[in-house]
């Protein structure tokens, strides 16, 4: 339900788009950077630290478009 509610929030408009790819990166840096902070395995550690990397740069991204689409 979610995916289709993102889906149709998003398809209105560019700048929409750019708003749910921001709700996205956002929700998923902080369950990234919570997911870290309970595990001790390094390697664990290792993996959610790069998959929040990508985030990071992900969000970066979609802020400038929303700031282009504004």
């Amino acid at each position: 339900a979610m995916y289709d509610d993102l889906v149709n929030s998003g398809s209105a408009s560019l700048a929409d788009a750019a708003d749910v790819g921001i709700f996205i990166e956002t929700t998923d840096i902080a369950d990234l950077s919570d997911a870290i902070d309970g595990t001790e395995a390094a390697d664990v550690v290792a993996v959610l630290s790069s998959l929040r990397d990508g985030s990071e740069r992900h969000l970066a991204a979609f802020e400038r478009l929303a700031s282009r689409a504004a």
